[in-house]
């Protein structure tokens, strides 16, 4: 069977633009490529563990098939060409393209990836406040979705594949139609700072959410916007994710902290440190 398990790998990228897939278990390296001539600034794994995405300052995405290392599509981001007006950085390269420029890729630095639950599409989101959803085949667009003014940080699918949501550093969270585009939920002043991390229940009911203000939020997609909040880092959080029974959900800090919440009450059920340095991911 050429596939991996997606649940015992974990993709890295690095500050180096170099992409790897290690063994969870044990950190044995699987895959080390020369995936971008810039910074690696999100990764994504495929559901079934045949598809390994980046996405790089550069503006680019990449995907590879995980059995070889092959590099199957390329994504690449606009580069000032033509009648479009690019902003230039220090080292020479284009790094934003003006907002009016018709293009298809991003047009500045991409921020966050998330593949579909069938694997067949990749959702992208940048610093030109976008999102795009891709063919993760072809490589070919599908839809542009515009709404935030500010960079769009995460990106996520829900386990039905039927919702896309995105969050951003104007602190709303989008939830979307995954297959027209057609708003869903529109969650305004989520939280009092940016919001770095969103992740949707099993059940596809829920949206947990998490960022600059330390607490992490749980809404109820078809209820009241009175979102259920844990307090107890100290710190912002970078990264979540529930239990696969929904029950737990677990929150990363930049306080060092791993916690672990009833999802249903809020209370806290554990607290892991060890770290000596900002987890997330």
């Amino acid at each position: 069977s050429r596939r991996r398990d997606a649940a015992s790998m974990l993709a890295i990228g690095t500050g180096d633009g170099r992409m790897r897939l290690v063994e969870a278990s044990t950190g044995k390296a699987r895959l080390d490529l020369d995936g971008f001539s810039r910074a690696v600034r999100a990764v994504a794994l495929s559901p079934e563990g045949n598809f390994m995405a980046g996405a790089s300052n550069s503006r680019e995405i990449k995907i590879w098939d995980t059995m070889q290392g092959d590099e199957l599509v390329t994504i690449k981001g606009h580069d000032g060409d033509g009648l479009c007006v690019c902003t230039m950085d220090e080292a020479g390269g284009c790094r934003k393209v003006d907002a009016a420029c018709k293009v298809s890729g991003h047009s500045d630095e991409v921020l966050a990836i998330d593949f579909s639950p069938c694997g067949k599409k990749l959702a992208s989101g940048g610093a030109d406040k976008l999102v795009y959803l891709w063919d993760a085949t072809a490589g070919t667009l599908i839809r542009k979705q515009l709404g935030h003014t500010g960079p769009v940080l995460t990106v996520c699918w829900s386990p039905n594949g039927n919702l896309l949501a995105s969050a951003s550093i104007d602190r709303i969270i989008f939830v979307v139609d995954a297959a027209t585009g057609a708003p869903v939920r529109r969650l305004a002043r989520a939280h009092a700072q940016r919001i770095n991390s969103i992740r949707f229940s099993p059940d596809s009911l829920k949206i947990a959410s998490g960022g600059g203000d330390n607490i992490p939020k749980i809404w109820n997609l078809h209820g009241p916007e009175m979102p259920k909040t844990m307090t107890g880092h100290s710190h912002p959080i970078f990264a979540l994710a529930f239990s696969p029974d929904g029950q737990s959900i677990a929150t990363a800090s930049q306080d060092f902290t791993v916690k672990i919440w009833d999802s249903n009450t809020g209370a806290e059920k554990r607290s892991l440190r060890g770290h000596d340095g900002r987890t997330g991911g």
